[in-house]
């Protein structure tokens, strides 16, 4: 037996109710959603504001009352979710402006839902659309939320230069050709990269420049990876305020391996309980602390784990020590 969905297969009740408002004095507001039978809608475009009943997607029109010069005085935005029972359904969310544009979506599979913020929204009457993407036997639950603190974003800060002078391509390396490189720029103004060559190389690079770009060489003595292989996977590249330099590698593909320098890259050490499966991009952030000492220094490494999704990982700086 197959079964074959229409646009729309079941007759469903609209949101009720069908608008409300979030303002100063009430930032909330919720709404109970359509709920369908069978439903199978992929497009927002295939449920037009014009949808009586809403037959073929739900429609709750938002009015943002704020005063025009609200986000001069003030930061935030307007948080639009929706939730429902079952990931086995799937339903999409839209927001358009009172001129019809999009200005913020969320078409996710597989969750219980779906979110949309929007950062400093002009006051008016929004559209908030929910499209039935794959839907049996389901309604939704929605809601908006003004959220705000007192003060302005801060500006961007200015230069008295008045701008930014971009120098001529450099080629750091024309034997060792990289793919998805990282840059990092030290404290003392030098550049590292670092690169895979790919999995069946099992090398992965770091090069660094100490000219502002002009020039980049191979850190390590032995003109290879600069920790032992395996190799050839998406890497990174840090250093702290002594210097020291944390190198990461997804080794061919199934080891995350560590290594740390002391020495401006001559040498490495890789720590071998930094070895973790499965994993995909990596990435490291640096926290060095309120001191100018290494006991506060923090390393952080983010990583894709294929079985347990996003995980962070944290290690205290090295101290210089074996």
């Amino acid at each position: 037996m197959v079964l074959v969905f229409s646009a729309v297969s079941g007759l469903a009740a609209a949101a009720t109710p069908g608008g409300g408002t979030v303002s100063e004095a009430n930032p909330s507001v919720s709404w109970t959603g359509a709920s369908y039978v069978a439903a199978e809608t992929a497009l927002p475009e295939q449920c037009p504001p014009a949808d009586p009943g809403n037959l073929v997607c739900d429609h709750f029109a938002l009015t943002i009352d704020i005063p025009s010069n609200f986000w001069s005085l003030h930061s935030g935005g307007v948080s639009i979710q929706i939730t429902w029972a079952s990931s086995d359904n799937d339903f999409d969310l839209y927001v358009y402006n009172s001129g019809g544009t999009l200005v913020g979506s969320s078409a996710q599979g597989g969750t219980t839902s779906e979110a949309v913020f929007l950062l400093f929204p002009v006051p008016g009457v929004y559209e908030v659309r929910v499209v039935p993407f794959l839907v049996v036997n389901s309604g939704y639950s929605g809601s908006a939320t003004l959220t705000f603190t007192p003060g302005p974003p801060t500006p961007n800060p200015t230069r008295p230069t008045g701008g930014i002078a971009v120098g001529p391509s450099i080629v750091a390396d024309p034997l060792r050709t990289e793919g998805e490189p990282m840059i990092h720029v030290d404290k003392d103004g030098n550049i590292w990269e670092s690169g895979p060559w790919g999995t069946s190389t099992s090398q992965s690079f770091v090069h660094r420049s100490t000219d502002r770009g002009d020039s980049f060489h191979i850190v390590s003595p032995i003109e290879a990876r600069p920790d032992p292989p395996p190799g050839g996977g998406d890497t990174d590249i840090v250093t702290d305020d002594q210097g020291f330099a944390y190198f990461v590698d997804l080794e061919g593909l199934v080891n995350l391996g560590v290594a740390v320098s002391n020495d401006g890259g001559n040498t490495w050490k890789k720590n071998p309980l930094a070895v973790d499966p499965a994993q995909d991009r990596q990435w490291f952030a640096v926290d060095n602390g309120a001191t100018s000492g290494t006991a506060d220094n923090t390393i952080f490494l983010t990583v894709h784990q294929l079985a347990g999704g996003i995980q962070v990982y944290s290690s205290p700086g090295s101290t210089g020590s074996s």
